[in-house]
């Protein structure tokens, strides 16, 4: 019998079931009903009584709760008393997410997380892959976290709501669009992505999630685009559409369900107004791998920066 598996047994008499465990220690809920069950045939007891509604304690469990709780708790006064705090904690964390989520999230997140863990060593892969490649990479170990727009459904992957992501549209302040696309004389957060007809853009290759979320916009509303280039890279896009070549489109992450800011000196960066223009980012994780407490600080530090 270890730490860990007191700490589980702790978790699920706190949290009141396997499934509510599972969701706080970021693990299967398989892995949290084996890790009792080896606790019981080690002891040769029954922990839980498992045929009500909400698992309880059996007289053996409610024994076995007291004396773990002493144990972990003697546990974590050495651990404090030989390290003071967070400070000394080392490891390793490895993060995988493309170069513009790197962009925008990490400058927000790493710093306060150095702060709290400065011997944790962090390794950043700031690159698209595609999506059967991130799964392998969770599944084989490779990488502790993925952060992107694709929510997988493999049992074994874990998916935890970060914040929201919504198509954006970068446009010259020298443009001749903007009277089109703003009517009014009012540069605002939003515009209706119907606007977007007749106007010259820059898209994204159709290889690309982002490109095809952009053509189902198109398709629902009957516009035809007038494409006058394709590229790979977004910020490419970016610079392309400063340089008044023509108005891109792009991924926005909201911050508390906002954009950042509108003005951005050369040009201005406005939320297309569509229900397909908005999606979930998420934080991806092998469930049945242990978290470490540096690993789940960071996913509590990022949530708490962009939710």
């Amino acid at each position: 019998m270890n730490f860990h598996q007191m700490e589980c047994f702790l978790t699920v008499v706190e949290e009141g079931g396997v499934s509510p465990a599972a969701r706080k220690l970021y693990v299967s809920e398989s892995s949290i009903s084996q890790t009792i069950r080896k606790i019981e045939t080690e002891l040769g007891v029954t922990l839980f009584n498992r045929s009500s509604y909400k698992m309880t304690l059996t007289y053996a469990g409610k024994q076995y709760l007291q004396t773990v709780s002493g144990i972990l708790q003697q546990h974590r006064n050495f651990l404090n008393g030989i390290s003071g705090s967070d400070n000394n904690i080392s490891g390793e964390l490895s993060i995988w997410l493309s170069e513009k989520r790197a962009k925008d999230l990490l400058p927000k997140t790493l710093p306060v997380f150095m702060k709290c863990y400065p011997n944790v060593r962090i390794k950043i892969w700031d690159q698209r892959i595609p999506l059967d490649a991130r799964e392998k990479l969770l599944l084989e170990g490779k990488c502790d976290l993925f952060i992107s727009n694709h929510k997988t459904l493999i049992n074994e992957i874990g998916n935890i709501p970060l914040c929201k992501e919504q198509l954006s549209l970068i446009v010259s302040k020298n443009s001749d669009a903007i009277p089109r696309l703003f009517p009014d004389g009012v540069i605002t957060e939003k515009i209706p992505a119907i606007r977007l007809h007749g106007e010259r853009l820059i898209l994204l290759q159709r290889m690309y999630h982002g490109r095809i979320l952009v053509d189902q916009i198109f398709h629902d509303l009957d516009i035809v685009p007038k494409i006058v280039m394709e590229v790979t890279y977004n910020e490419t896009a970016k610079e392309l559409a400063i340089a008044g070549i023509g108005c891109a489109l792009s991924d926005e992450i909201l911050i508390h369900d906002h954009i950042c800011n509108i003005d951005r000196g050369d040009y201005y960066a406005v939320l297309i107004d569509h229900p397909f223009a908005k999606r979930d980012i998420v934080i991806s994780y092998n469930k049945l791998y242990h978290l470490s407490s540096f690993h789940k600080a960071f996913i509590d530090i990022m949530i708490e920066q962009f939710n």
